[in-house]
């Protein structure tokens, strides 16, 4: 058993318990932890209190980035474990950051730090598509060296003058991301994100036309298919592979929706 480290995992979950205990269980390294319920209707609220976690109870909101915009305030320590029930620390994983905590801790630089990441379709582990192999995503977060946006899929990002401390895979040390448990709700989640595609990418400096999104969803198709090897998953390659074709194409006609709104606003 490891000792409780001052980190603050943060978990956000809206009828999500079939996962959460498997997600809770592996970072009880952490000394608080902190579950987001979005007024689920299963046992999520049981499991988060048979860990001792810490509930808020609040209405959803349309993309998880704003909840962290909102409520990332409310943890206790400076250390904040951003994961989701979907995600599951491997203990090699949560040995290591154990290990390397004192080292983060004392630093005045480090503001976040990466971990390696693979995602499942399903139960399939993903060899390729955009997807596929070993990934690396921001897991630890200094609160006050972090900006919390709530734009979606870049909403949070490292401020100026603090650095990126990355944990390299060494075969298990990773999280296990358990992505999608089948086509519904990889489509019930996208369409949610759609809402809001628009004015994210405006506001990040994003701009698209007419002809640009015609290319879309060629590029995209080719690139999660064929350069990134969607092929080796099989069916699932090939429909993951048309599904970001689709989601590029239609995020990007969002966006020429929103800045011709703005366009036409400033001519005003």
């Amino acid at each position: 058993m490891m000792n409780k480290l001052p980190i603050s995992a943060f978990i956000v979950s809206k009828n999500e318990g079939h996962l959460l205990e498997n997600c809770i269980k592996s970072v009880l390294f952490c000394d608080e932890l902190i579950v987001v319920d979005l007024k689920s209707s299963d046992n999520t609220v049981e499991i988060a209190k048979k860990y001792g976690a810490k509930i808020l109870s609040i209405e959803p909101l349309p993309v998880i980035e704003m909840i962290h915009q909102k409520h990332i305030t409310e943890v206790k320590n400076n250390w904040v474990l951003i994961t989701d029930p979907d995600e599951v620390t491997s203990p090699e994983l949560a040995k290591e950051i154990h290990d390397d905590f004192i080292s983060f801790n004392n630093s005045i630089e480090i503001g976040v730090v990466d971990v390696p990441l693979v995602y499942y379709f399903k139960s399939h582990q993903l060899k390729g598509t955009s997807w596929g192999g070993i990934k690396n995503r921001a897991y630890l977060i200094h609160k006050d060296r972090y900006v919390f946006t709530s734009n979606v899929h870049n909403g949070r990002f490292l401020k100026e003058g603090f650095i990126k401390h990355t944990i390299e895979n060494t075969g298990k040390n990773h999280i296990h991301h358990y992505w999608m448990q089948g086509y519904k709700q990889i489509f019930e989640k996208h369409f949610r994100y759609l809402k809001n595609e628009g004015k994210s990418r405006f506001e990040q400096g994003f701009r698209t036309s007419f002809f640009t999104i015609l290319q879309i969803p060629f590029h995209q198709f080719f690139n999660c298919y064929f350069k990134a090897r969607g092929f080796k998953d099989g069916f699932t390659g090939v429909f993951l592979s048309l599904f970001r074709a689709w989601y590029f194409t239609a995020a990007n006609i969002e966006l020429y929706k929103y800045q011709r709104g703005v366009d036409k606003t400033e001519l005003i």
